[in-house]
């Protein structure tokens, strides 16, 4: 989603602004944790169980 955005406003030629720069990125945050999640799978809750 964030990168949609962005990239969507680099189409635009529109102002990348701060308040841009900063909706990414909580945005972006949360979809990178849930792509880890799914990427590792139950393997990241095993190495949390073992620490």
């Amino acid at each position: 989603m964030a990168f949609k955005r962005r990239k969507k406003r680099k189409e635009q030629y529109q102002h990348y602004s701060w308040f841009d720069f900063l909706c990414d990125v909580l945005f972006f945050v949360p979809e990178l944790l849930i792509w880890m999640i799914r990427l590792l799978g139950r393997g990241i809750w095993r190495l949390f169980d073992g620490i």
